[in-house]
């Protein structure tokens, strides 16, 4: 309101901050085994803070666990993922509308843990979760939204992040590594909009083990292993609803770019009411992978496909 801002010598103008928004650096944050900090950072805070790392790199040596928090925001920042551990920010308990945005978190080339960089434990249960612009690089996993059997998420929300270089090693005894973003297990309403999936090692999106999920305009781009698929939607225990991709665009990929089912569906079940619609194929002249794998399911939707193959000759 005018009343809190003063000017200073260098001419910008320093705003008194009103309202829960604190900056980890307040609280002894270095670029130095942060993690710690961080966690009393998350377990002091009351509901309704936003966390902003602005012009902040910081070093997640270990996991930090969020607990049963309402509306708490984690935004800006470099975010370093520097342990061996799975998850460098997890959710636990009951939360509300936890959000992440515009945080650019990296990895290492010799990580080889299986979930996600963003992710949560067994038995989570969150409304609204959101993660927008943000980049995720270098990491086994980006985001892993993952509901168990005693565990649901509800309007689950990715939108307007870059998933890339997330690799699998032939040294990784997990299959689990290489993804970009998950949605699995019990997910109503789960959103993947506007999302880039840029060179991955397994898959880019995945989703599996039941749920109503929607792609809306996601891009796939280069990827590049052959024991993994830019699209995956797979079934493991329970049945699969309501998976629908809209206006998919697929570009310079090597292997199976879209992949329905489960390589051993006598084990792993049989899907249903899965809809690719307006998918856009440009495939590069080193293509030789088929395009979409229907392993098993029924109810399966492919229409208006656009394909740019110039002398690819695939299945």
């Amino acid at each position: 309101d005018g009343y809190g801002d003063h000017t200073l010598a260098n001419g910008t103008v320093a705003v008194l901050q009103v309202g829960n928004i604190i900056n980890p650096a307040q609280w002894g944050v270095n670029g130095t085994s942060d993690a710690a900090i961080m966690q009393v950072i998350v377990d002091t805070i009351p509901d309704y803070t936003v966390i902003d790392a602005s012009k902040l790199s910081i070093d997640m040596d270990a996991l930090v666990t969020i607990t049963s928090k309402n509306n708490i925001t984690i935004q800006n920042g470099r975010w370093h993922w520097n342990h061996q551990g799975n998850n460098m920010i997890a959710l636990s308990g009951t939360l509300a509308s936890p959000k992440f945005k515009s945080m650019t978190c990296v990895g290492n080339d010799d990580i080889f843990q299986p979930l996600g960089c963003i992710g949560c434990a067994n038995g989570t249960v969150t409304t609204d979760w959101v993660v927008d612009d943000c980049t995720f690089d270098k990491l086994p996993f980006g985001v892993y939204i993952n509901a168990d059997t005693s565990g649901s998420h509800t309007n689950p929300y990715v939108s307007n992040s870059t998933f890339s270089n997330a690799k699998r090693y032939a040294s990784d005894s997990s299959s689990g590594s290489g993804l970009g973003l998950v949605f699995a297990g019990n997910i109503i309403g789960g959103k993947s909009s506007l999302n880039t999936f840029d060179g991955n090692g397994r898959h880019g999106l995945y989703v599996a083990n039941g749920g109503n999920v929607t792609s809306l305009s996601d891009t796939f781009l280069n990827h590049r292993k052959p024991d993994g698929s830019a699209l995956v939607v797979e079934l493991v225990d329970t049945p699969q609803t309501n998976v629908k991709v809209l206006a998919p665009v697929f570009e310079g990929n090597r292997v199976r770019h879209i992949r329905i089912g489960s390589d051993t569906p006598s084990v792993n079940g049989v899907l249903s009411s899965v809809s690719i619609l307006s998918p856009s194929f440009t495939v590069d002249a080193n293509a030789a992978a088929d395009l979409i794998d229907v392993l098993s399911g029924y109810s399966v939707k492919i229409k208006d496909v656009t394909l740019d193959i110039g002398t690819s000759s695939f299945d």
